[in-house]
C-alpha cells in the first residue's frame, strides 16, 4: 500500500512540476533576459533522455525507494537548436527556446540549421523573432527559407526607402543584446526630425510577416 501511495505522489508531484516549469519559462520572458551563463538543457543530457519523451522530469528516490529525493524539470531541444540559441540575442533566447520546446524534432532540426546557415548576421534577430513568435502550426506547415527571405527583402529595400533606415545596434557574437530597429526621417514645422521606432514595434510590426 505505502508503495501505491508513492506512486500517486510522484505522479501528482510530476504533473505539478511540469505545469510550474512552463510557467516559470514565460514568466522569466517576460520580467528578464536570459543571462549569458544560464545552462539551457542540453540535446544529450542524460536526465532529459531518462524521460523518454520531449520533455520530462527526473524523480530521485532515496537509496530504499522510499522517499523522494530530488525533482528536475528538462525539455530535451535538438542539437541544431540548442547551438541556435547560443547565436540570438539575450533577449530571444527565452522566446525562442520555449518555441523550440513545443515544435517536432524535426522542425527544431529545420529552424536550427536555418539560424545557423544564415550568412549575415545582421539576419538572425529578425530570423529568430518570426520563428519564436509564430504559431506552431504555421511553422510546420511552411517553409524555413521564408523566414530568410522575409529578413532579407528588409534590408534589400532599405536603401531604396530614402526616409527610413533600419540600423543595427550591437555585433552578432560579440554583443550579448544586439538588436535592430528603424529611424524616421521627417519635416516638423519645416525642421527635418529624425525618430527612432521603438524596438519592440520594429520587430512586431514591421519585421513580422503578420
Amino acid at each position: 500500500m505505502r508503495k501505491v501511495l508513492l506512486f500517486l505522489s510522484i505522479v501528482a508531484l510530476t504533473v505539478g512540476i511540469l505545469g510550474n516549469c512552463l510557467a516559470l519559462q514565460r514568466y522569466q520572458s517576460l520580467v528578464k533576459p536570459l543571462p549569458e551563463s544560464t545552462v539551457l538543457p542540453a540535446s544529450n543530457d542524460q536526465t532529459s533522455r531518462s524521460a523518454g519523451s520531449e520533455s520530462g522530469v527526473l524523480v530521485a528516490l532515496d537509496s530504499r525507494g522510499d522517499y523522494i529525493r530530488d525533482l528536475t524539470c528538462k525539455t530535451i531541444i535538438s542539437q541544431s537548436a540548442e547551438a541556435a540559441l547560443k547565436i540570438v540575442p539575450n533577449w530571444l533566447k527565452m522566446d525562442l527556446y520555449d518555441m523550440f520546446t513545443r515544435m517536432s524534432s524535426d522542425d527544431q532540426e529545420d529552424y536550427g540549421q536555418l539560424l545557423l546557415s544564415i550568412s549575415d548576421p545582421r539576419l538572425i534577430d529578425e530570423v529568430a523573432f518570426t520563428i519564436a513568435h509564430s504559431s506552431r502550426a504555421v511553422l510546420s506547415a511552411t517553409d524555413p527559407e521564408v523566414y530568410l527571405v522575409n529578413a532579407q527583402l528588409l534590408y534589400r529595400v532599405d536603401p531604396d526607402i530614402s526616409y527610413a533606415d533600419i540600423v543595427d545596434y550591437g555585433e552578432p557574437g560579440v554583443d550579448a543584446d544586439y538588436y535592430s530597429t528603424i529611424i524616421y526621417t521627417t519635416v516638423a514645422s519645416g525642421a527635418t526630425v529624425q525618430y527612432e521606432l521603438p524596438a519592440d514595434i520594429y520587430y512586431w510590426y514591421v519585421v513580422h510577416p503578420k
